[in-house]
């Protein structure tokens, strides 16, 4: 979105009850004897109605929300505590963009820099607003995280002890974010019958959706508000299982607002991305606020603890007059605050510094999106080939795997399986990553698997990678992840099973390396007299003087596990470019390697992988060509013009042999033994 400062006419003034007060004859507080005073009556019965129906200032409309939200809500100030909210141009776009939802039935979806009073505007705007001016208001607040539920709702309950007295508003129930018990608007009143329940019965809703998405189902809501969606791992199945709170038929007459900030944007909630870069598929409104905007001192008007003016607008000064640059921002100057800080951070060579700055502020959605974390990839590669991805088409397709079976449907032995293109199948696969059926130690996966059905302690999911490895073949894909599982069923089984299809299909045999510590998978192969899958256990990153009687998969321990982190470390800097895998990516950026358990799957497995080529004593081969060749026939050798010897024809030898300058004698029959 392109900013445009909005020029204000002189005299213009959104937020007079905030800037002079409430008149004497209409503040309670002060005067309160002048509570049901005809005066008294007038006035409130005045400013309700323009929190209803807007309000006209110097010939510019505001909307009610935004009237409201200017002189009746008080927001918290990092530096001055308790305060009205200012007006910027920033504010009236984002209340512009809720009248302009609710007008075509639309939600919203927003993606933020940090402290831009996003979730302000949002619980003010909607749910507080709501809560007083709409009849039957009922809204739901939900998240991925408790914690984001409850700063929510602290807000929301700090807004109502902060109304005057005119707008206070009674609960019969405060609710509960942990027992997730709805707040509810209202009181009691004791008749001769017991106690009646009156009043508006207004309701908010309280989740928190880790596990379930489907709590609101068979609510009606005005509004929903999906909090810190870039920490929401079930973000869109919550969504979607909600749109019959905000639908009817396929008019949305309810708003949902998403949004995230940037820097918080994690692997777990890869549906944020997805929806936002997507947001007409399902009917959201998109709006980006960089640092640059509302970025102090760069605003007009700004003012410092004291009191004191401190703007710092170089930029809109002897452009605009003062009245005319109320509100306006000064999006150069902010931008130049912000790259001098970041060239800071790069004399002083902290690059995890300049990435927190980047995360937090901004410039752009790319920079929003960014990843860092305690780990040494390379993610500038990581960030770029992300990138590359989302600007290009892909390459990969969804398929499912499915058994083949004769016509009585029964498996055909030996196993064999089909790839079917599904938009809902579990597996991505490259579209030169199927099997090559005449090569043999061509494709290798990488297994990362779980031993309970779900865990209440972990948001792990189970993955498996299917690696091509390094070959000269024209035109094919090398040292790169060719198919990717990630996911976890409702029962362990159905994704060993999965995995299964994958080793047969690819034709894996002896290398599917696993983790050994989650070695359930283990029998369920058996079982199904498919343990020639499995590889054995990678010698080379055995302890020295280590004990492991393990035969199969490899356990990531304090010796082998840095090992497998550097091979990946290598990986990224040598061929991340090949990876067409938003999953692997996502994880990569987000991996902490001070964490032992890891969440982040698909590196893992992909790292597994690794593990295993390295450990590979075998070489790629061509069962066509090695079925017309002698393999017992030595090569013939002669110079090329600088003396060199190169092969001519025969043999079986591959390139890293023809490198090795004492094969070359040895062929060339030029060692004397």
């Amino acid at each position: 979105m392109i900013y445009l400062p909005k020029i204000k006419p002189k005299n213009f003034c959104p937020n007079p009850i905030a800037r002079f007060g409430i008149p004497d004859y209409a503040n309670s507080i002060v005067y309160p004897e002048v509570e049901n005073t005809q005066a008294w009556r007038s006035w409130w019965k005045e400013q309700c109605y323009y929190c209803i129906e807007g309000y006209e200032t110097a010939g510019i409309k505001i909307s009610g929300r935004l009237y409201y939200y200017l002189n009746f809500c008080i927001i918290a100030g990092v530096s001055r505590g308790n305060i009205y909210p200012e007006f910027y141009d920033l504010v009236f776009e984002f209340f512009d963009l809720i009248d302009q939802a609710k007008a075509e039935g639309k939600g919203v979806i927003g993606l933020k820099a940090r402290r831009k009073g996003f979730s302000y505007n949002v619980m003010c705007g909607e749910i507080d607003y709501g809560m007083r001016f709409i009849d039957g208001y009922q809204a739901g607040v939900c998240g991925g995280a408790e914690e984001h539920v409850s700063d929510f709702y602290n807000k929301l309950i700090n807004q109502f002890f902060l109304k005057p007295p005119e707008l206070k508003m009674h609960l019969m129930s405060k609710g509960s974010v942990e027992s997730e018990v709805p707040m509810v608007s209202g009181y009691k009143v004791k008749t001769s019958t017991g106690w009646e329940e009156r009043g508006s019965k207004n309701t908010i809703y309280w989740s928190t959706m880790f596990r379930n998405p489907n709590k609101f189902k068979g609510k009606y809501l005005h509004a929903q508000v999906f909090e810190e969606s870039g920490e929401f791992p079930l973000l869109e199945k919550a969504f979607n299982a909600s749109k019959d709170c905000w639908m009817e038929g396929d008019m949305m007459i309810g708003t949902p607002y998403v949004y995230g900030t940037g820097g918080n944007v994690k692997s777990s909630s890869r549906d944020f991305k997805k929806m936002y870069y997507d947001p007409d598929a399902f009917r959201l409104l998109k709006f980006f606020v960089p640092a640059t905007r509302m970025y102090f001192p760069c605003v007009s008007g700004y003012r410092n603890t004291r009191g004191e003016l401190k703007e710092d607008i170089p930029y809109l000064k002897g452009k605009y007059s003062i009245d005319e640059r109320y509100g306006m921002e000064d999006r150069e100057a902010a931008e130049e605050k912000i790259m001098r800080r970041r060239e800071d951070f790069k004399k002083g060579d902290n690059k995890k510094a300049l990435y927190d700055n980047m995360q937090n502020n901004p410039l752009n959605e790319k920079e929003a999106f960014l990843q860092f974390s305690s780990n040494n990839f390379d993610v500038d590669l990581i960030n770029d080939q992300m990138f590359k991805i989302e600007s290009q088409k892909t390459k990969l397709g969804k398929f499912k795997l499915e058994w083949k079976k004769n016509e009585k449907g029964e498996l055909i032995t030996p196993l064999k399986v089909e790839a079917i293109p599904d938009k809902t199948g579990d597996w991505k696969i490259h579209y030169d990553g199927h099997p090559k059926s005449r090569y043999k130690n061509l494709d290798i996966a990488g297994l990362d698997s779980y031993d309970m059905d779900q865990s209440m302690t972990s948001k792990s999911l189970g993955s498996m990678v299917v690696y091509r490895r390094k070959n000269t073949m024209s035109g094919s894909l090398s040292d790169a992840p060719i198919a990717l599982l990630y996911y976890r069923p409702t029962q362990k089984e159905t994704f060993y099973d999965e995995c299964l299809k994958g080793a047969v299909y690819w034709n894996l045999v002896g290398n599917v390396l696993i983790d050994a510590e989650k070695s359930l998978i283990v029998e369920y192969w058996k079982n199904q007299g498919c343990l020639k899958y499995f590889a054995p256990r990678p010698r080379k990153f055995d302890a020295p003087g280590g004990k492991q009687v393990h035969d199969i998969g490899v356990k990531l321990t304090t010796y082998s596990k840095p090992k497998m982190l550097g091979i990946l470390q290598s990986w990224v800097y040598d061929h991340v470019e090949k990876c067409w895998h938003e999953d692997i990516l996502q994880d990569l950026l987000d991996y902490d390697e001070t964490i032992r358990e890891s969440d982040w799957d698909s590196a893992d497995a992909l790292g597994i992988a690794l593990m295993r080529s390295a450990d590979m004593q075998v070489k790629i081969t061509d069962d066509i060509k090695f079925a017309k060749e002698d393999p017992f026939k030595l090569p013939e050798w002669a110079e090329d013009e600088n003396g060199n010897a190169v092969i001519r024809k025969g043999g079986t030898i591959v390139e890293e042999d023809i490198k090795d300058p004492f094969l070359q004698l040895l062929y060339s029959g030029q060692l004397n033994t």
